[in-house]
């Protein structure tokens, strides 16, 4: 069937009728040998097709239906329980059989860390929807990966807005040409001004050559959604206003700028006191300006979180796996004893709370 995982018990009950006759199986402590042995045995042939083994199934039953009370192999129990047994101590065996089980168990694992587990480091984004009704849905929390959250950058993309010709504001923006257009909001083609698909006025209503206005917060709107609602809608360009101004932008199917609310508002104020007058909106590209980071702080797209089941883990993205996972190769490299745990400890407590352009002298950390 498509997409089971087998798993495969390397013991049911089924004990060798050698080792039974020989010394006792499970009664005796020679047992512990010979199962790490035969396990061993099973990964080397097997452990290519198989990712998942239990080393004892039902180790209870096992103990006590065969050592107390006589109704499993190898059927032995104590002459009171009159149960036609082969012999043996309820009171006793059970609790020595439990215990070489525990030590096998101990012997068979201990054998597959050491020798057939690869030690990989697993990087993942923890990968949580940002929107209802998933927001507080992280999909990678395993405790052995390393899981990523997104952060911020040493660089920003200023781009100008100029309004009128000569009012200034200031945005983020990845367009290389000057968009030169009329600005109009966006509740002159949408429903309740939510830049959606599904809020479009398509009733003769067009956005050809304007520059649309949108909110992040106006109906909870991601910014491609609002881009996808502008295309749309045949508009020009897009301006989207959100919480936090620290967004990476992106080469869009719609050229848009980013703004924080807070110039978003200004500029919807200023369009709401022009009234029916056109409002004319000059977008100039400017350089990427490269400079000293702030402290890290969780991308614009994160959900505000946490995870239902980690509350520490707020959102990953795509780009944290390979910045992270580079990181993790470069120690691994240097330090190639080192255990996937170990180099996870690493990451996670050599960071610094703000970022600096070189380590400091006294700092010895590696």
């Amino acid at each position: 069937m498509v997409g089971i995982q087998p798993y495969v018990t390397l013991f049911h009950w089924d004990l060798p009728q050698a080792l039974e006759d020989e010394y006792g199986g499970f009664l005796s402590p020679r047992i512990v040998d010979d199962f790490r042995d035969y396990a061993g045995v099973c990964f080397k042939e097997f452990g290519d097709r198989v990712k998942h083994w239990i080393t004892l199934n039902e180790p209870f039953s096992y103990s006590s239906g065969g050592y107390a009370q006589g109704m499993l192999a190898p059927g032995r129990c104590s002459e009171w329980q009159l149960l036609n047994c082969t012999g043996g101590n309820s009171a006793t065996e059970p609790y020595l059989v439990a215990h070489y089980e525990l030590l096998a168990h101990a012997a068979a694992v201990k054998l597959y860390k050491e020798k057939y587990q690869l030690g990989v480091t697993v990087v993942f984004s923890a990968g949580n929807e940002n929107s209802a009704p998933h927001s507080s849905l992280v999909q990678n929390v395993s405790l052995w990966s390393t899981s990523e959250a997104a952060s911020s950058i040493d660089r920003t993309f200023p781009t100008k807005i100029v309004l009128d010709g000569n009012l200034p504001f200031m945005g983020g923006s990845l367009i290389t040409t000057q968009i030169n257009g009329v600005l109009a909001d966006a509740g002159s083609f949408f429903q309740d001004r939510i830049c959606s698909h599904d809020y479009y006025n398509n009733v003769n209503v067009s956005a050809s050559g304007k520059v649309v206005l949108c909110f992040s917060n106006v109906g909870l709107v991601l910014s491609d959604i609002a881009i996808d609602a502008v295309q749309n809608a045949s508009g020009l360009a897009l301006t989207f206003a959100k919480p936090l101004a620290r967004q990476i932008p992106d080469v869009d199917a719609v050229p848009t700028v980013h703004v924080d609310l807070q110039q978003g508002t200004r500029i919807w104020n200023y369009l709401g006191l022009a009234g029916r007058r056109p409002v004319s909106i000059q977008i100039i590209p400017g350089k990427g300006v490269v400079g000293k980071s702030p402290a890290p702080a969780v991308a614009y797209f994160s959900c505000r979180g946490p995870s239902s089941l980690s509350p520490d883990i707020l959102k990953g993205t795509s780009m944290s796996c390979p910045h992270v996972t580079g990181v993790a190769a470069l120690i691994k490299s240097i330090h190639p004893d080192r255990s996937p745990a170990a180099i996870r400890s690493a990451l996670m407590t050599t960071g610094k709370g703000s970022f600096s352009a070189s380590l400091d002298q006294d700092d010895t950390r590696n």
